[in-house]
């Protein structure tokens, strides 16, 4: 009972958002979305997109409370997992990547490069200072000295710090923190110039700031991947197709029975 209950959900399923793709992008007379509509349509296509993961998501929840008794059942739950697998796939590799470098673009944009010595005074004194709430791996870290928040570096015999010679936030004051860190990490000194932003706002939600790229598969942004992959997908479906169509020979003109008795191993 589980096997026709899962089957049947899943092609419940893919055929609701088919005909629900059909109503928002579609040619057929179910369409709701006529000149003017723009708008509404691409805020109905979010959703789609929205619920069509969603809905994923709940199945392959379901599937692991699911007892599979048949082959066939395996199979198509193997199929779903794949394409579950290929949807992560384009989310991970394909979307992140894209949305990286639009963001980087805008970082870019956005900010601009100012001279740390014109922000920062050098000091070195003696004193230790609480290093607590910065991340363990930073060399330079923002702490509360004697004037204020500053950027400390601590050495053997003491600290240097870099104090700003004007007010600045702290969510700034760690955006430049990170910048120093990243760029000491390959370059084992300080960096001539920092990034800043004139908009203070962007520091609310500088965790969004875009340090790396997202890991790059280089093939997969080839112009001549999109049409290998369309060409693979043909040459599958041509030799899927004619290997049904000679099985469906063999049965029918040399009495194989390939079919009846595959049909019994998918269900038995």
């Amino acid at each position: 009972m589980g096997d026709w209950l899962y089957c049947c959900a899943i092609m419940v399923v893919l055929l609701v958002f088919l005909f629900w793709y059909s109503m928002i992008d579609g040619d057929s007379e179910h369409r709701v979305f006529f000149v003017g509509d723009y708008g509404r349509k691409v805020r109905a296509v979010r959703i789609w997109k929205f619920s069509f993961y969603l809905a994923f998501a709940i199945l392959s929840f379901v599937l692991s409370f699911v007892e599979l008794k048949y082959n066939f059942t395996k199979i198509v739950a193997a199929v779903y997992n794949l394409i579950s697998l290929m949807i992560f796939f384009y989310d991970a590799f394909i979307r992140n990547i894209k949305r990286d470098q639009y963001i980087l673009i805008l970082q870019e944009l956005a900010a601009k490069e100012v001279p740390i010595h014109s922000l920062f005074e050098i000091e070195g004194n003696k004193a230790q200072y609480n290093l607590a709430g910065n991340d363990e791996t930073m060399l330079f870290k923002v702490v509360q000295a004697e004037k204020g928040k500053a950027i400390c570096q601590e050495c053997k015999d003491g600290s240097v710090l870099l104090i700003p010679k004007n007010d600045i936030p702290e969510e700034e004051l760690q955006f430049i923190c990170k910048q120093i860190n990243t760029h000491w990490t390959y370059n084992t000194k300080l960096p001539q110039t920092v990034r800043c932003f004139e908009d203070k706002r962007v520091y609310n939600n500088i965790n969004e700031y875009v340090w790396e790229l997202f890991p790059h598969i280089t093939f997969l942004f080839l112009p001549e991947t999109k049409a290998k992959i369309k060409k693979t997908f043909k040459i599958f479906a041509l030799v899927a197709v004619f290997a049904w169509a000679t099985l469906v020979f063999l049965d029918e003109f040399f009495q194989y029975n390939i079919l009846p008795g595959l049909s019994t191993w998918l269900f038995e």
